[in-house]
């Protein structure tokens, strides 16, 4: 489902770069991480979740894993 909602997406998402939040745990994680990779995103997984983060955003500086956590600064 979450594919479906990203193909439906796909031009905003190009255009605007959203910072995402997306279940994975109904989809294949792989589609979805490629998905975002292709696009130029950096995708981190939280559990059940994958937080991706465009390569350009400013936000993504505030961004680092220590020990397996995400931490935003």
């Amino acid at each position: 489902m979450e594919e479906e909602v990203l193909d439906g997406a796909k031009k905003s998402i190009e255009k605007y770069r959203p910072i995402v939040m997306i279940e994975v745990i109904k989809s294949d994680r792989t589609n979805i991480e490629n998905y975002f990779v292709s696009r130029g995103y950096k995708v981190f997984q939280m559990g059940m979740n994958d937080l991706a983060i465009h390569q350009d955003d400013p936000t993504l500086a505030s961004v680092s894993i220590e020990n397996g956590v995400l931490w935003l600064r």
